[in-house]
């Protein structure tokens, strides 16, 4: 068990962990169980939208978030998640802060050194660390994770706000749930509620504008793994996600875009003082690489790979050969480095990311 005591105490104190929730007390449970698996000393604020009561949770949560002082705020239901984390950051008294989605899990080890590397180099405003997705699937009546992979984050340190930009949106993935000072998310938030962005402008506004504002960092530590599945989300069905392609054709894109450009653009103006037709022009650039990446990407899922059929029935009579999942595993930490994000490496020891991916793997696969 990774028990954080000791050394990294002082950098504890200087973060907190804003876990927005809506209808999901199941998925919050598991996340403060975790926290107490850890026992992650770092301070906790939920930002509780719900119109679900907590029911036969209540009695486990409310113990949880007694023994570890976790601020527990309750909403309406019909709040804006964007409005909802805006008022939450309100709050917030340290230094750091980082979102946490109530089905993903942070690690608190890891946490700790990226709070120590902003605090060591004051030009960077992001840091986050290597992170993975998985799903998980019931069979004989227990959980078991599958489809581990890497979720890609990536250093930013160009010196011009222009080039961090343009660098960030050619290879986009979002900085939503990384670290970040908290000044400057608080006042990032502010700007997506005065401007109305909804959920998908709101991450790539958010991530646009952290990375013209500093530098962003990736560390060599395990950030955070993500669950991949279908069903509701920790927002809320008021500003609920949309397929790419139908926010691109809707109807508020360009009215959209054109707060999305100015204000980026005033920003880009402000560090680089170059003038605002030139901002403009490097927002429109990015931004357009960024919908034909997002297109292609988004084509090939929906018409390419899921709707070949022949591969997917190829591997589930694969799946049914005894012992075949078993062997696949061995050959793959042969296969690959022990720094890959694969669930044969992680469940090695040899794996430098194996204390920190076996809580959560623990806590997934003995539960029911």
């Amino acid at each position: 068990m990774l028990i954080l005591r000791g050394c990294g105490d002082v950098f504890m104190q200087k973060l907190t962990i804003v876990i927005p929730t809506h209808n999901r007390y199941a998925m919050l449970l598991r996340v403060l169980r975790y926290i107490d698996e850890v026992k992650s000393d770092i301070p906790v604020i939920i930002l509780d939208s719900s119109s679900d009561k907590p029911g036969i949770f209540q009695n486990t949560l409310e113990a949880l978030i007694q023994k570890y002082g976790i601020v527990w705020l309750r909403y309406e239901s019909t709040i804006s998640p964007i409005q909802k984390i805006k008022e939450g950051l309100e709050g917030v008294t340290t230094p750091y802060a980082v979102l946490w989605a109530d089905d993903d899990f942070l690690i608190p080890a890891s946490l700790i050194h990226e709070v120590e590397f902003l605090e060591e180099h004051p030009e960077f405003n992001v840091v986050h660390g290597e992170a993975g997705i998985f799903n998980v699937i019931v069979r004989n009546e227990r959980n078991e994770i599958r489809g581990v992979s890497l979720y890609p984050q990536h250093s930013i340190t160009n010196e011009t706000a222009v080039q961090r930009l343009i660098n960030h949106m050619q290879h986009y993935t979002t900085t939503f749930y990384s670290i970040h000072r908290t000044e400057h998310l608080r006042r990032h938030f502010v700007l997506c509620v005065e401007h109305k962005f909804g959920w998908q402008w709101a991450e790539i506004f958010l991530s646009c504008l952290a990375v013209i504002d500093g530098k962003t960092q990736k560390i060599s530590y395990l950030h955070m793994f993500r669950e991949v599945h279908a069903g509701s989300d920790s927002w809320n069905a008021n500003d609920g996600k949309r397929d790419f392609f139908d926010w691109i054709v809707g109807p508020d894109l360009n009215a959209q875009y054109r707060e999305f450009r100015e204000v980026l653009a005033a920003a880009i103006v402000r560090l680089d003082k170059i003038s605002i037709e030139e901002a403009r022009s490097i927002v429109k650039w990015a931004f357009w690489g960024y919908l034909s990446k997002g297109l292609y990407k988004k084509y090939r899922q929906h018409y390419t790979e899921e709707s070949t059929t022949t591969p997917i029935r190829i591997k589930k009579i694969i799946k049914n050969i005894p012992g075949i999942v078993r062997i696949w595993h061995g050959i793959q930490f042969l296969l690959f480095p022990v720094h890959t994000i694969a669930l044969p490496v992680l469940l090695n020891p040899r794996s430098p990311y194996y204390k920190d991916f076996m809580p959560i793997y623990h806590l997934i696969t003995t539960s029911k």
